[in-house]
This record gives structure tokens, sequence and C-alpha cells, in this order.
């Protein structure tokens, strides 16, 4: 943790603590004042604990050191008459993860927020780098080993290249959140609410980035994190017996300190056509958006209510482009920008109205329509020319793209109770989707999805509700080459058997009808038993795609079990859930340009994930108000596969080209997660506890793509023996851990 920050976190909490204490013993002798919190301490030991390397999946989003810990921290100071009051909560006090929160005011009048919340993220422990980061940004190899590759044979190049990497330094791939948000907020008067909220969020850290200059050629580096996001947002509220309105204003900007990527190409120390030395890389760029929004109800008779937003935001980019390469044997005169920057501006309008009525007791209303409108008045550039990842000059002339939509959603719906124990809900929603023509396939698609649910309640302690929808979505039109006519300049002569298939359809674009139910049970025979079984099902065909997603299904079945038997302090948990996602592909192999026609070399895909999840808890009072024992039991398995098969052998193309066109099957991947907890509390006084527990975690993955992932490739990967990697595992680990804490409350 940086030792500025952690200073200044700990002089927050001391200034806290002391204007708490202040104020206790300025108005304590007025017993005006009431002072009260909790706090708990105490100390982490491992039995067993990970490596520094294979700790990175154990750590990924929280840091869990051995040694004292302050766990939590709670602090409030009010007056008995309840008009002011201060508070401080802070969990995790001087970790990666940690949480401060400090607010007060006067409730019903005025409220101020302060809060520090910290967000680690770690990618792999595992990682190494050959290259080093001479400035921001700017990563070199040592001048001996580009010299040493350029000058080799091509066959010797990957047993030096081997025996370098075996060398390369470790390095941290890790990232941080650091959020400070302030929040201020106000009634001047009972009808009137203002609010102000400003958010600043530091992003700092590395983390891992493919870049390439030709497919033996590839380069994984240690992306430098440097981002900075700076959000305020201010409202006010106007609030009648009848009538609501809000209006508000939002500015966001984003600054990237560390916008430009430049590495070395280790197979090349000096620049020529085809092999550049270094290589380039633009990171997201600085950018800002300013949005004003607009809010309100009101209170219509027979029990109805109107209730509508309207938005209006402006984002706008204009960071300076970086020139075609950084290749400076690359100086074709085809190779210049058309413009300065981006003058990027894109308008959102977004709106929306909701109408609720329940006109009599035993039937309810309600319609509603959204709009979403992205305008992007970004010029589209003519580009004369493009460089391939800094390798050749490709002379044929590009135009950017700025795509334009809008989205509806319009909808109406009743429910009516027809007796005490039914009730029936009919709905029907709509969606709309009108697409920029010059971009994309289908400029507009319509979906309809009538629906109906059941809930009933036969007896008591039995409620069974049931849904059920059937949707189907149409295009108008379809033009595959939509995009490609639009972005290439001159289109005569195109090959367009180099493009996409004809009968290809994009699976947000494509027909589809789909169908969704529902099933629900809640099932409590007695009040010391209730059980939950639910199951859902979805089926998406995409009945009039040749090429690209056939046909996506899902279904997920599940219990929830919470039993207290007769023995008094004694309840027992249980849950299971089973996730099931399965997705079939059609796609052609293509060898272009004679081969993207051949029927032989179509290939069919099945995509299934399954997630099964369990938890069982038992929380026993064993001595009423003194000991309490707390077991849970939490394990989950996901497993991926792709299973790939050709309809025909593949043939009419060259030995390797039929060979490269048959499919073959993925390995399975598969993940494992299971907790086991312990603890046993001890009240030794209503305010004084302390608290022992055992945690015993481990996760197994087996991952054919990063299993065996290292510097060097070349060993696993003939193709890969001039590449670079980061060795950027996700490992296995274990951890059993021991801990004893000492709460206090006043």
């Amino acid at each position: 943790m940086n030792d500025r920050i952690r200073f200044s976190l700990g002089y927050l909490l001391i200034t806290a603590l002391l204007l708490l204490a202040n104020a206790v013993s300025a108005e304590t002798e007025e017993e005006k004042i009431r002072l009260s919190g909790e706090v708990e301490v105490g100390g982490r030991v491992f039995i067993d604990r990970p490596s520094e390397e294979d700790r990175g999946k154990f750590e990924e989003y929280r840091e869990v050191p051995a040694g004292p810990f302050l766990e939590n921290l709670h602090l409030r100071i009010d007056r008995a008459d309840e008009n002011y009051f201060l508070e401080l909560r802070a969990r995790e006090i001087g970790e990666e993860d940690q949480n401060i929160l400090l607010w007060g005011g006067r409730p019903g009048r005025s409220l101020f927020e302060f809060e520090w919340d910290q967000t680690p993220h770690t990618y792999s422990n595992t990682g190494r780098s050959p290259f080093v980061e001479t400035s921001p940004g700017i990563f070199e190899l040592p001048d001996l080993l580009q010299t040493t590759l350029e000058g080799a044979a091509p066959a010797a190049r990957p047993d030096i290249l081997r025996s370098f990497l075996a060398a390369a330094p470790p390095i941290d791939l890790k990232s941080r959140w650091d959020t400070a948000r302030f929040l201020w907020a106000a009634s001047p008067y009972p009808q009137l609410h203002l609010q102000a909220e400003y958010t600043v969020i530091y992003k700092h850290g590395e983390r891992p980035i493919g870049t390439t200059f030709l497919f033996t050629n590839q380069v994984e580096l240690p992306e430098p994190i440097d981002q900075r996001i700076d959000d305020l947002k201010l409202t006010a509220d106007l609030t009648r017996e009848n009538w609501q309105l809000q209006i508000g204003y939002d500015l966001s900007l984003f600054q990237n300190d560390a916008d430009v990527l430049v590495w070395d190409n280790p197979l090349s120390a000096t620049d020529a056509a085809g092999a550049p030395s270094r290589g380039r890389l633009d990171l997201p760029p600085d950018n800002v958006a300013h949005t004003l929004h607009l809010a309100g109800a009101v209170s219509l008779p027979r029990r109805s209510r109107l209730s509508g937003t309207l938005s209006y935001s402006r984002r706008m980019q204009d960071e300076s482009f970086i020139p075609h390469t950084i290749n400076t044997a690359l100086s074709d005169p085809v190779l210049v920008l058309p413009a300065n920057s981006l003058d990027g501006e894109v308008d959102i309008w977004t709106a929306s109205l909701r109408l609720t009525s329940r006109p009599i007791q035993s039937v309810g209303l309600k319609s509603y329509y959204r709009f979403y409108g992205f305008n992007n008045k970004t010029p589209e550039w003519i580009f004369p020319a493009q460089v391939r990842t800094d390798l050749s000059v490709l002379d044929e002339e590009v135009r950017s793209s700025s795509i334009n939509y809008t989205k509806e959603n319009a909808g109406a719906a009743a429910d009516w109770r027809w007796v005490s124990s039914l009730s029936l809900g009919v709905g029907y929603d709509w969606t709309r989707w009108n697409r920029d023509d010059r971009h994309r396939e289908a400029p507009t698609t319509n979906e309809h999805t009538p629906k109906v649910s059941f809930d009933y309640t036969p007896i008591d302690g039995l409620l069974l509700r049931t849904s059920y929808s059937r949707s189907w979505r149409r295009n108008g039109d379809y033009d595959p080459f939509a995009h490609l006519a639009h972005t290439e300049v001159d289109v005569e002569g195109l090959d367009t058997s180099q493009a996409q298939h004809l009968l290809l359809r994009k699976y947000d674009e494509a027909d589809r009808d789909r169908s969704r139910v529902d099933l629900l049970a809640q099932i409590s025979p007695k009040e010391t038993l209730s059980f939950t079984p639910s199951v859902s099902y979805r089926k998406d065909d995409y009945k009039n795609s040749a090429f690209g997603l056939q046909e996506d299904r899902n279904w997920a079945a599940g219990l929830d079990l919470s039993w207290s038997p007769v023995a008094p302090g004694i309840t027992f948990y249980a849950s299971y859930m089973r996730e099931v996602f399965d997705a079939l592909q059609r796609a052609r192999y293509r060898t272009p340009p004679s081969q993207l026609e051949n029927p032989t070399y179509d290939w069919v895909a099945e995509n299934e994930d399954k997630v099964d999840t369990v938890g069982l808890a038992v929380n026993v009072v064993l001595v009423e108000s003194k000991v309490d024992l707390d077991l849970s039991w939490n394990a989950s398995r996901a497993a991926g596969s792709m299973r790939a098969a050709n309809p025909v052998p593949p043939a009419g193309g060259t030995a390797a080209q039929n060979s490269s066109a048959t499919a073959v099957d993925f390995p399975e991947i598969i993940e494992r997660l299971q907790r086991l907890e312990a603890a046993l509390r001890y009240s030794v006084t209503p305010a004084l506890f302390w608290r022992v527990r055992y945690i015993l975690e481990k996760f197994n993955i087996t991952d054919f793509r990063t299993d065996e992932i290292q510097p060097f490739m070349g060993d696993v990967d003939a193709s890969a023996g001039t590449s670079v990697y980061l060795g950027a595992q996700i490992r296995d680990y274990t951890a059993q851990i021991v801990s004893f804490a000492v709460g206090y409350r006043f």
C-alpha cells in the first residue's frame, strides 16, 4: 500500500476520532451527547498458505495477510434529541481492499458523506517479462538480443529466444482502483432536496495486453494503467403531495496518462519494410461527457400514477491521432492523416414514460415506453492508406465509421386476482432497433413478446408461481455487405469472396424465436421448515440463419431449504443450483479466395457450459446468549466444452487445406472452488465477545489455454518459437486459515 495513502487514511481516522472525542468531552457535561460503536481486532495465521506464485487467484480481488488485523470499526456520536449525528465505519483497515465511510449531519435537514474504497485486481502472480519500461509506456529490450536475433538464421532464433527468456525477471500483473467519494445533501425546505456528489477514481498498475508484428512474432506486454475518472452529479428534487420533479446534471471526465504503448521487436534492431524495430499501439483516449436529466411523476385519479424521464448526453473525444506507423522505413507519401484528431462527438437521448393504475382492488394495469437514441456526429475520415502491424503499407482507401442507432421498447401488462388464492397476469412487450444501414446488415428489427403468468396459493404455506413468454424477432432485410461497402471507398472489383458469407447472419440482427418458462414453488408445511424449488428454461431458435448461431438453450434448476428442528437454537440451511448453457453454431472454413464456397468445409460446433453450486450451513446456539457455532460449506464446479464436427469430410482442396478445414473438439475447461468455514463466538458480556474461526479454501482449474503458458512457448507450439509471452497463469491453490478476534460494543 502506498505510504502516502496509508498516512492520509491514518490521518483521516485519527482526525475523525479526535472530533468524536472532543464532541463527547465538550457535551458530556451537559448530558446531551451519546457515543456508541463497535471495534473488532484480531490476528490471522496460515496453517497452509499458497506460495507467492500460486496466490494470484486466492487474492484476485482482496488481500489476506497473516498477522494482526482491524476487521471492523464503527463509531457513532449523536445528541439525545437525535438532531445531529456523526458516524464512522471502516473495514479491512490498512489492507489493499479497505473501505472507510464517514458521514453525518442533521436527519431530514442535511447530510455529508466521505468514502474511501480500494479494489485490488491480481491478474496473475507468475508473470515474467524481458522488457524494461524505460519511461511510461515505453518497453525496451537489450540491443544485443535484438541484433543477435536479427542476424541469426530463422531456424536458430527459437533456441536463442528460449535461452534468453529463461532468465526473464518476474513482474507485477496487478491493478487497483482507489475511489474517493464526497456527498453533500440538504433540504432547506421540506419540499426541496439538493444533492451534490463528486467521485474520483484512480486506476493504477499493469495488466496483460497482446500485440503482434506477425502471426509468428507476437509480443505480450504488461500494459501500464494510469487513469483517472472524475464524476460530478448535481440533483434537485421538488416534492409536492401529488407530484414530484427532479432535475440533474452529470459530468464525467476520463484521463489516461499512459495513452501510447511502444515496444521493441525482438527479431529486428533496425527498421525495414516487413521488419520494424518497434511497434506502437494507441491506448484509450481522454474523453468527457455532459448529461442533463429530468424526471417527474404525478398522481392521477383511480389510483393511477404517471412517471417519466428525459435525458440528453453529449460525449466528446478529441485526442490527437498518432502517425500511421513508427517504422521509419515505411515512408510512403500516401501515409498522411486526414485530420490531426478525431473530433469525436456523440449525442445520446433517452426518454421513458410509465403509467400504472389499479382502478379496482383486484385489477392492476401498467404500460411503458422507452427510447434510446445514439447519434454519432463524428466525421467519417477517409484514410488514403493503411499500415498493417508496422510491417507493410496497404495502398487502399478506407473510411472510418460513425455508427448511429435507436432502440425503442413498449409494453403493457395487467394482473387480475380472480379469487383470493389465484391471480392471473398477461402482458405484451415490443422492441424495435433502427440501425444505420450504411454499417449494419439489418437496418430494422422488430421483436414481439406476449407473456402470461399465474400465482396460485391453494393452502397456507404453499405458493406456486409460473410464467411463460414467447417472442419472435424479424428483420425486414439483410445486406451482408453493408459495412464493407461503406468502409471500402473504392468497391469496384472488390473480391467479395474474401468477405463474410452471404448466408451468415449475425446473432444480434438475425431472425429469432424465443421461448421462456419459469416455475417456482414456496413450500412451508410448518413454521420450522421451508423449501423453495425453482426451474427456468429458455430456448432461442435462429431459424433463418444458415451460418452463424443456430440455437441457444439454457436452463436452471435449484432448491433452497431452511429447517429449524424441534431442538431450540439449531437452524439448517441448504441450497443447490444447476445451470446449463448450450449454444449451437455453424460456419465454413475459408481459404481465400477460392474456397469460401466449398460446402465440404462446413463445420458445426456445440458450446456447453455447466455450473453446479451447492451450499450447506448450520447455526447452533450452544449456550443461549453466550456461545454460538456457525458451520458452512460451499462448493461450485464449472465445466465448459466445445465439440465440433464436419457434416461431411472436407475435400476439394490441397491436403493441407483439407486438414485445416477438419473440425476438432477443444479440451474441456473445468474450475472447482470450495470453502469450508467454522466459527465459534463466545459473548463474555453483552458488550464483549471473542471469536475463533477456521477457513479452508481450495481452488482447482484445468484450462488448456493457460495451463502451459510461459514466456517461451516454442516447445509447446513450434509456430510460437519467435514470440514472447508473459507466462501469466491461473494456478490451483489450497489455503487454511485460523483467526482469533476480539470485539467490543459500547
